[in-house]
Parts: C-alpha cells; structure tokens; sequence
C-alpha cells in the first residue's frame, strides 16, 4: 500500500479556460467540494494509519 503525503495539489482538478466561464457562486461551490474531497482523503489516511 503507497504511503505518502497528499497534497491539495494531488487533489485539484485544473480546468483554466472553464474557470473564466463560471459566476462567483460556481467558484465558491468548485473550492468547497475540492476542500470536502481533501479533508475526506485525509480522513481515509487517519484510519488507515
């Protein structure tokens, strides 16, 4: 099993040209969820350890 540090970085989804494209309420929406998906595999990682 890998054991490694995870970063937001590992967890990004890049999309430059959409992200022009998207309301303020979409922006707030994308980094809420990114933030919900890092802290869940945090999570996993502290069970696993």
């Amino acid at each position: 099993m890998w054991k490694g540090l995870l970063s937001f970085e590992d967890m990004a989804l890049y999309f430059r040209e959409e992200w022009d494209t998207l309301d303020w309420a979409q922006k707030d929406l994308y980094r809420d969820v990114m933030l919900d998906n890092y802290r869940n595999v945090l999570s996993l990682g502290n069970e696993l350890a």
